[in-house]
């Protein structure tokens, strides 16, 4: 499925897009191509991929520089994991999901602790998408940038969640979750003049009235909510 959406598509969607005098493809990459990093990454950090995923998802970026030329613009972003409320929502990030246990379950479960993630405000994501849009071609063309708006410990992001929201915290110390990186995304800043206008800290506040309001469109536990089991649900 990966190789499939990931790779055969994108190169169908290139083609495609060639063949209609597009202009402009911003390549939606992630940062899951950089895997467990000791280091902060940035753009000239060494991809680590540890998923078919973020495997495809790197080679993705190879087939759309392909297609660039003088005609076409190619820029791919490397999005931190998004968080805060969307009509769609999303309940299996980790901002989200603990935004979610603490709303509804009175209880975060933090597996491990100390590992750490990289998160951005949704809607920031969505601003920069349009603004790449109108970005000079010559400043990122073949390029790729990093979007982030900090990185924190999961132990720390379920304590920022319980600040917005009264909630009990528990830690298995037993389990932990092999994905351990933070990011830098000063590039998109000092080439575009581009950051981030929200918090992660704002995302739970976000997330918290979106669950007040009763916008969710399902029960919380629904498939819809959670990517994989939504996937499997649909093949």
């Amino acid at each position: 499925m990966g190789v499939q959406v990931n790779i055969d598509g994108l190169t169908g969607l290139c083609k495609a897009a060639k063949a209609q005098g597009v202009r402009r493809l911003v390549y939606a990459s992630s940062s899951s191509v950089y895997g467990t990093q000791p280091v902060i990454a940035t753009e000239e950090t060494p991809p680590q991929p540890m998923t078919a995923y973020a495997r495809t998802k790197l080679v993705g970026e190879e087939v759309a520089n392909q297609f660039a030329d003088d005609k076409l613009t190619v820029v791919s972003l490397r999005c931190a994991t998004c968080c805060g409320p969307a009509p769609r929502m999303r309940l299996d990030t980790i901002v989200n999901v603990f935004s979610k246990q603490a709303y509804f379950d009175g209880t975060i479960n933090v597996r491990g602790g100390d590992q750490y993630r990289t998160n951005i405000h949704v809607s920031d994501v969505a601003e920069l998408y349009r603004f790449l849009l109108d970005a000079p071609a010559v400043k990122i063309q073949r390029q790729a940038f990093n979007a982030t708006a900090g990185h924190h410990t999961a132990l720390e992001l379920a304590y920022m969640v319980t600040e917005v929201h009264p909630a009990k915290i528990f830690v298995d110390t037993t389990k932990r979750d092999a994905r351990h990186y933070k990011m830098d995304g000063s590039k998109l800043k000092w080439v575009l003049g581009w950051e981030p206008k929200r918090t992660i800290r704002q995302a739970i506040e976000d997330n918290m009235a979106w669950f007040e309001a009763g916008k969710l469109t399902d029960d919380p536990n629904a498939d819809i909510f959670y990517n994989t089991r939504r996937m499997k649900a649909v093949v």
